[in-house]
């Protein structure tokens, strides 16, 4: 039929049809980044993951959508709460963690974005805290003597507590916990100078 036409019309019917399986490969193509993994959702149910780079395949829109997460390792810091130590002395501390997505459909139920993550987080560290902290007297933290300090033991208590409950409710591995600041509040200074 094309050989008939004239090339005016023929031309537009080739660009039309370019077009078209641009769109068409446009709905079932995608690519994952370098650095990031994909889930592809059946109406809402993750069917496929993708944990590697590169141009992937799905159904068109409505039938599969594709959801994409960053799964490089990230570092949170937790916001200031008070702790009592097991010498029941008040202390403020801030702690951070280093995180990535691990696996991607759990993580896609159980908090779906980054920010949800970090929340979660940081409600399961400051409970680790709390925990760990109640094991130790507050010279763990601040002495003189540099052998009464355990602090590689505290960090290693907090994330021994937060690692596999991340894991399993949230799809998320904790790679450290550190503590960044030690603070005091006002009626403890005195007793530590």
């Amino acid at each position: 039929v094309l050989v008939f036409m004239d090339n005016s019309v023929r031309n537009r019917w080739i660009i039309a049809g370019i077009v078209i399986v641009g769109i068409l490969l446009s709905s079932i193509l995608f690519s994952v980044p370098e650095g990031r993994v994909a889930v592809v959702t059946l109406f809402g149910k993750p069917v496929r993951t993708y944990k590697t780079a590169g141009l992937k395949f799905k159904l068109p829109l409505p039938f599969e959508q594709a959801h994409i997460f960053d799964a490089r390792k990230r570092v949170s810091k937790t916001r200031l709460t008070e702790t009592l130590t097991k010498d029941k002395r008040n202390i403020v501390l801030v702690t951070y963690s280093v995180w990535q997505i691990d696996d991607p459909e759990r993580f896609m139920k159980a908090v779906w974005s980054i920010d949800g993550a970090e929340q979660k987080l940081d409600g399961l560290i400051t409970n680790a805290k709390n925990a760990v902290m109640g094991n130790y007297d507050f010279s763990a933290l601040v002495s003189e003597q540099g052998e009464a300090q355990r602090i590689d033991d505290i960090e290693g208590d907090m994330l021994a507590d937060v690692r596999e409950e991340a894991q399993n409710r949230y799809g998320i591995s904790v790679r450290q916990i550190g503590i960044q600041r030690i603070a005091l509040p006002e009626e403890n200074i005195r007793y530590v100078f």
